[in-house]
């Protein structure tokens, strides 16, 4: 892997094949529909001042919601993977069903625990919003950290940097954890891997002896270069998604204008960072040309 540099052979891949930008825009999408129709059920909630049941049959919208992310970040990496992985190691086509069942266990993981984040997000946010007017589920969970107030700069700073460093690791491990569990598929040819634990745990152990005994120098760079710029992309989403910069009176437009561009810059970048690690934890070498382009 020595002999090409990944982020530019990640860039120019996704400019041959710009259709590996259109699921996560998909996705963008339907999270911004989504989450308008639960803030318009949170607002009416609670104008009728029932915060015990604020949103009808709220689990099940975000049940729903789960498997449809899901469902785009199982396609997404199967597209990723038909580009840069030789078709014949994809030849057994019951091996899917082993494939969704596995990849749905540890995003389920990666849901949960973005899940958790996203909570004590939520709350952190509430508690430095100084606007004495705000009570109730909707007012916080619309709230935006004002920057004009200095007084709170050491609380977002100290609140801040843990999140988005806890972030940032979360987003590489797990999605390092699925492209492995794909490549151990693909290099598996005896077709043994055929439990529900072995390829999780086998893809898990092969992150750790890759990150701990066999990584070259080339790939600890691109790594640590990875996570640098996961990271900036980590800070620019709790800027927008904690604290209000864009001038706009209005909470709730503020809310959902800031949340767009948000998806928006999650919908570019999730591609380019999943072909960076695909290419990063390939074992053979991988080199772009013309022919690299999806149908």
């Amino acid at each position: 892997m020595a002999d090409i540099n990944i982020f530019k052979s990640s860039a120019y891949l996704l400019y041959k094949n710009p259709i590996l930008f259109v699921l996560p825009s998909i996705g963008s999408i339907i999270s911004i529909i989504f989450e308008a129709f639960y803030l318009v059920g949170l607002h009416n909630n609670n104008n009728n001042n029932n915060n015990q049941n604020y949103f009808p049959f709220s689990d099940i919208f975000i049940l729903f919601l789960f498997f449809i992310s899901f469902a785009i970040a199982y396609f997404q990496l199967i597209l990723i993977s038909r580009k840069i992985i030789p078709k014949r190691d994809f030849e057994n086509k019951n091996y899917y069903n082993i494939i969704i069942f596995e990849l749905l266990v540890i995003y389920s993981f990666y849901a949960l625990t973005l899940a958790d984040i996203g909570g004590y997000e939520t709350d952190m946010r509430g508690k430095l919003v100084t606007a004495s007017a705000k009570t109730g589920h909707f007012s916080i969970y619309i709230s935006k950290i004002s920057i004009q107030n200095d007084s709170l700069f050491v609380n977002i700073i100290s609140f801040g940097i843990p999140l988005v460093l806890l972030l940032s690791i979360i987003s590489l491990f797990f999605n390092a954890w699925m492209v492995q569990y794909i490549l151990l598929i693909a290099a598996d040819e005896t077709r043994n891997i055929r439990s529900s634990i072995l390829g999780p745990y086998q893809s898990l152990k092969n992150i750790v002896i890759l990150t701990v005994h066999e990584m070259d120098n080339d790939t600890k760079k691109n790594i640590a270069l990875l996570f640098i710029l996961s990271t900036l992309i980590s800070i620019i989403g709790f800027v927008f998604t904690d604290i209000a910069v864009i001038p706009v009176a209005d909470g709730l437009s503020l809310y959902i204008l800031q949340f767009a561009i948000l998806n928006i810059i999650g919908a570019i970048y999730l591609p380019f960072f999943l072909v960076c690690l695909f290419l990063m934890f390939m074992s053979r070498p991988f080199h772009i040309d013309d022919n690299n382009i999806l149908p």
